[in-house]
């Protein structure tokens, strides 16, 4: 697994397997993980969304990202597809995915309002209280 530092005290994951992201989202409560072609230039967009999103949700969520060709045998193949083609970000809660969300406007602070808020809502569902 390597960090991927963005500032003080937070981080975002860089996963390098299929075992380390089923670790990752049974080891953490919340996760936010975005499925993407690494060698696309989406990648560091999403690395620099996840960041954005990461500074104001603070410790609430654990964040990660993974190769799909990483993680494509835990998806299914419509998905895998899609993340293949652009890109998927999914948000577990206690292992359960409870969002998801497939591509990107390609405008940063659109595409970190539309995450936030789908976030946001979702959590509020689950009582979980937000401060993002």
């Amino acid at each position: 697994m390597k960090i991927v530092l963005t500032g003080y005290r937070t981080m975002v994951y860089e996963l390098e397997s299929h075992n380390e992201l089923e670790n990752f989202i049974s080891r953490n409560r919340i996760a936010l993980i975005a499925f993407a072609s690494r060698d696309s230039k989406l990648w560091r967009y999403l690395e620099n969304l996840l960041r954005r999103f990461e500074q104001r949700a603070g410790y609430l969520i654990s964040f990660a990202m993974i190769d799909i060709e990483k993680a494509k045998s835990y998806l299914p193949s419509e998905q895998a597809e899609v993340a293949r083609k652009s890109c998927l970000i999914r948000l577990y809660f206690d292992g359960e995915c409870i969002f998801e969300q497939e591509g990107v406007f390609g405008n940063l602070e659109t595409d970190f309002q539309a995450l936030r808020h789908g976030v946001k809502d979702v959590l509020k569902r689950r009582s979980v209280k937000t401060l993002f």
